[in-house]
């Protein structure tokens, strides 16, 4: 029996990134990629910009058939009778501001003022571009077509991504934010998920359920998982990104590292995966002495390892 140590790291732990889908200017390191977001010059996500919607009453033009009013507010349009604007907080004809105010300016009692919260109110809550759906292609590939939003940025885990969700970036707070799926009870939250500024998700970390389809990742936030979420069993993890055992896999290697092997908790060897190949014969064993047993291919007893694995230690097969 082998008496060396062994040691787990997981292929996807709490380590998000996201990725913006603008031309970037930050990349700050965060032990499993980059932390990338808009540049310094680009609009924030999730800020609207309220533009001139009034009409020509709020350009400063007066309709067809008005003119300019006399004292006691009648026109010189067809009737003689008041022109009044429709609009709330615009004023009548004859209260036009002269010159016209500008586009992003309203008259008000014949003084232009700026479109702002003051003259036509915050937007209502989550009222905001974007959503919490998938960000991802095949193959783990960001893709932010289905975000509802040009300047969506992307959450994922891992590198291929195994996961992914749209995401409103920057945000104040949670009105900043989009409204939440119809399905779940995880909680919209405004945050710093993935170690820089806050950011627009659905928190799971108190046990709250996530949207249908959605997985609770590291209980912290609800993701969709890709279709690399299940990783390669009994994958190559030692000469690649540990990715490959997929969001819910391990790597299991020496304590050196010089050696390792992709695995997964398991309660027999009936719940591991198949082996991919050679002659070992799949075991559920607490190989790291943790208490948990992990899933493993035992080369013993001589059997054979998949091919390009070793029988490490005379125990398991390993990639070295």
């Amino acid at each position: 029996m082998d008496h060396r140590s062994y040691r787990r790291s997981s292929g996807a732990v709490a380590s998000w990134l996201l990725v913006a889908a603008v031309s970037c200017t930050t990349e700050v390191d965060d032990g499993f990629g980059s932390f990338t977001g808009p540049g310094a010059n680009s609009s924030p996500v999730g800020i609207t910009t309220f533009e001139d919607s009034e009409g020509p009453d709020t350009a400063g033009t007066s309709r067809p058939g008005t003119g300019a009013g006399s004292a006691d507010g009648t026109t010189g349009g067809p009737g003689g009778t008041a022109s009044t604007g429709t609009d709330t907080g615009t004023t009548t004809a004859a209260e036009d501001c002269d010159p016209p105010c500008a586009m992003e300016e309203i008259c008000m009692l014949g003084v232009c003022e700026p479109i702002d919260d003051s003259t036509t109110g915050p937007p209502a809550c989550h009222d905001v571009p974007g959503n919490y759906e998938s960000c991802l292609g095949p193959g783990g590939m960001v893709d932010i077509s289905g975000c509802d939003d040009p300047g969506a940025n992307c959450v994922t885990v891992g590198m291929p991504a195994l996961a992914g969700a749209c995401a409103v970036d920057p945000c104040m707070d949670e009105c900043d934010c989009p409204f939440a799926p119809p399905t779940g009870n995880a909680p919209i939250t405004c945050g710093p998920l993935t170690g820089g500024g806050d950011l627009c998700y659905l928190d799971c970390s108190a046990g709250q359920t996530c949207p249908d389809g959605m997985i609770c990742f590291a209980e912290q936030a609800c993701i969709w998982p890709s279709d690399l979420a299940d990783g390669t069993p009994y994958g190559d993890c030692n000469n690649g990104d540990i990715s490959v055992c997929g969001l819910e896999g391990s790597c299991l290697g020496d304590d050196a590292m010089t050696a390792g092997v992709c695995t997964n908790d398991c309660v027999n060897a009936a719940s591991c995966p198949p082996s991919p190949g050679g002659t070992a014969f799949v075991s559920c064993e607490d190989i790291t002495g943790e208490g948990d047993p992990e899933c493993i291919l035992n080369c013993q007893f001589g059997g054979s390892c998949p091919p390009g694995m070793i029988c490490f230690g005379n125990l398991l097969c390993m990639w070295s």
